[in-house]
Formats: structure tokens, C-alpha cells, sequence
């Protein structure tokens, strides 16, 4: 464990390593927003032979975090929003990975945090990538193709089918109450806040992939069917704005 420890945010309430495949990994979790409110969020990890890509980084337990190590070397870490990324100095400072961003992100908390490298298509962790940016540039989505096409997400696309069970009672409550639960789905709250109308573009982009899989900062992945799912929700929520 890094001597810097303290300085770091503890892990908070989470669950198993997932196999979802045979080079994806999720460990589902949680996130303290304060003022009793902890809502869910997921991690996800791929790997390619003996190196990690993480995304969506969150702090977890020092058994977890030795299981995770025995996948392989946790070789890149990838921020994909402006508003997630509190886990990220930790295993940047702790592992030593290489580090990739957008630099139209803002600072970290705790920050600032340089990164070392910048998404672009032809220059990603993962061969192949594709990469939809919102226009504000505070979200990118990802698509590998991976198992028939697998995107992966963070506020855009969230696949909260049943109560995270590590959230606190406040943080299931609006969870139900603020319409974040679907499969394949953006609640309508997350459409006002990420600036509704300009999702559009970056949805058509979405949408014209081929994929089947969905991996995402808020809730399981999902299996199959993804697409399918996503042009059904995106269609209403979009039809609201």
C-alpha cells in the first residue's frame, strides 16, 4: 500500500470481481455523495494477456484489490467524464499506469492529475477503439469490438435493473424516485444535467455502432441485446427533450 495512503479517499461498500468474460471484469460498488447519500457504481476491467485496463476506477478493499492484481498488471487507467475520476489518483499514483483523458476535462478531485495520454481514435489502451464525445466535452463513450461490439460508458448509458445493493437507503430512494432505474437507459435527470439537446448528436453516433454488450459506470453489464435496448430508451428520452 502507497505511503501517500491517507491522502487518498477509503474504499467504500462494494461487491465480487465479476467475470463477464474471459477478458472483462466489473466489481460493483458504491459512491459517498455526502450527506447520507451513497449511490452505486461499477468498475470495469479488461484484460489483454497480462496488462489491465481500468475504467471507471473506484477504490476497493486490499483483498479485492490483490485479486484484481492476480488478473495481471494494472497497465492503463481511462477517465471518461468530467464528474467521475475520485479513484483515479490512487491507482495512478499507486500502480503506475498510463494515464488517459480528455483535455477537456476538468481537474480531478484532489487534483490536478495530469494525464499522459489523450483518447483519440488511433491512439487508445484498446486496438480498434471508437470514441463519441459529447459536445461540452465532458463525457466520451467508448466502443471496443470485443464479443460482437461492447460499449462502455459512465452517465450517458446506465443499466440500473435492480437497487444497488451497496447504496445507502437514501441514495436507493432517489435512484427510484429520479428515474435512474432501466436497462439500457439515461434517466431523464442525467439528460438535464449532461445538457440534454446536445446528447443528440452523440446518440446518433452511439446508435450507429454495432454492439451487443454494455459495460457502465451505473449498474451491471449487460449481456446481449444491448443496442436493442438502447435505441428503445433513447428514443423516449430523447422524444422528452
Amino acid at each position: 500500500m502507497s505511503s501517500e495512503d491517507q491522502t487518498f479517499p477509503p474504499a467504500t461498500p462494494h461487491g465480487d470481481l465479476e467475470k463477464i468474460f474471459d477478458n472483462m471484469y466489473t466489481v460493483q460498488g458504491s459512491y459517498d455523495m455526502g450527506g447520507c447519500v451513497m449511490i452505486g457504481r461499477t468498475m470495469t476491467i479488461y484484460k489483454a494477456g497480462d496488462e489491465l485496463v481500468i475504467f471507471n476506477t473506484m477504490r476497493v478493499s486490499e483483498d479485492m484489490e490483490a485479486e484484481i492484481q492476480k488478473l495481471g498488471k494494472i497497465k492503463h487507467v481511462v477517465r471518461m467524464c468530467d464528474a467521475h475520476g475520485l479513484d483515479d489518483p490512487y491507482y495512478v499514483k499507486t500502480f503506475k499506469p498510463t494515464y488517459w483523458s480528455l483535455d477537456t476535462f476538468k481537474p480531478v478531485p484532489g487534483g490536478p492529475l495530469p494525464h499522459d495520454k489523450t483518447l483519440k481514435e488511433g491512439d487508445t489502451p484498446i486496438p480498434n477503439m471508437k470514441i463519441a464525445t459529447i459536445e461540452s466535452g465532458k463525457e466520451c463513450t467508448l466502443w471496443i469490438p470485443d464479443h460482437d461490439g461492447t460499449v462502455i460508458a459512465v452517465d450517458i448509458v446506465q443499466n440500473t435493473v435492480e437497487l444497488p445493493i451497496h447504496a445507502s437507503w437514501f441514495g436507493k430512494k432517489m435512484a427510484s424516485w429520479a428515474g435512474f432505474m432501466g436497462e439500457c437507459t439515461c434517466a431523464p435527470p442525467m439528460w438535464k444535467l449532461l445538457h440534454g439537446k446536445e446528447h443528440k448528436k452523440v446518440v446518433e453516433t452511439i446508435l450507429s455502432w454495432d454492439f451487443e454488450n454494455l459495460f457502465t459506470a451505473h449498474g451491471a453489464a449487460r449481456v446481449g441485446g444491448a443496442k436493442a435496448l438502447c435505441e428503445k430508451h433513447f428514443e423516449e428520452s430523447l422524444g422528452k427533450l
